[in-house]
C-alpha cells in the first residue's frame, strides 16, 4: 500500500472479471490503472493455405485457429465470433502460447490465429507484403488502413452484437495494463 508494488496483468484479465461475475477473486475496478507498453491492433490472421482468405468467406468455409489454453484471449476471440457471428473458426486448443501457435502455423497444423498486429510483423516479417499471410479483419472499431481489411464490427447486424464485440475489443484497447494494487 505505499506505492512499492505493481503489476503487469494479461489483456483479457479486467474483461474476465466482469464475465466472470461472482466467480472472479478480484474487482478490476478497484485497481488504479497507470498505463501499459502495448496498445495495437488484433487481428485475426490466416496463411495462404486457408480455406477462407478474406472476412466475408469465413461465413462458408471453415478454418483452423490455435489456441492458448481455455480464458486466453487467443482462445476466447474465435469462439465468441463464431457463436456471435457465425463465422466458421474452429478452435484448436493445447497450443499453450502464442509462440507453439506461429510454430503451428509454419507447420500447416492450424490455418490461422488472433495476435497483436506488432506480434504478426515481428513474428512473420514480409509476410504481409508477400501475400503469404492474410489479415481477415481487426478487432477494433476503426479498421487500420494500412491492412485493407474490415473492421469485425463491420459485420455486426444489431446493437447488441455491436455491444458483445465492445467488450471482445476491451482486451485490444486496454492492451498490458500496468496496475497499482487497491489502497495505494
Amino acid at each position: 500500500k505505499d506505492g512499492s508494488v505493481i503489476g503487469i496483468v494479461g489483456r483479457n484479465i479486467p474483461s474476465d472479471a466482469v464475465v466472470s461475475g461472482a466467480s472472479a477473486t478480484f474487482d478490476p475496478r478497484r485497481f488504479h490503472f497507470i498505463g501499459n507498453p502495448e496498445r495495437g491492433a488484433t487481428v485475426a490472421i490466416v496463411t495462404e493455405r486457408s480455406p477462407a482468405k478474406a472476412a466475408k468467406e469465413l461465413f462458408d468455409r471453415e478454418v483452423l485457429v490455435g489456441g492458448a489454453g481455455a480464458g486466453s484471449a487467443v482462445s476466447q476471440m474465435p469462439l465468441v465470433i463464431s457463436r456471435l457471428l457465425g463465422m466458421k473458426f474452429r478452435l484448436v486448443e493445447g497450443y499453450g502460447s502464442q509462440s507453439a501457435i506461429t510454430l503451428a502455423l509454419e507447420r500447416g497444423e492450424v490455418h490461422g490465429t488472433f495476435a497483436t498486429l506488432t506480434s504478426v510483423v515481428t513474428s512473420f516479417p514480409g509476410q504481409l507484403e508477400s501475400g503469404k499471410l492474410h489479415v481477415l479483419f481487426n478487432l477494433e472499431k476503426k479498421p487500420v488502413p494500412e491492412l485493407k481489411a474490415p473492421t469485425i464490427f463491420d459485420f455486426a447486424r444489431n446493437e447488441e452484437e455491436r455491444q458483445i464485440l465492445n467488450l471482445l475489443a476491451v482486451s485490444s484497447e486496454v492492451g498490458r495494463p500496468i496496475l497499482a494494487p487497491p489502497g495505494t
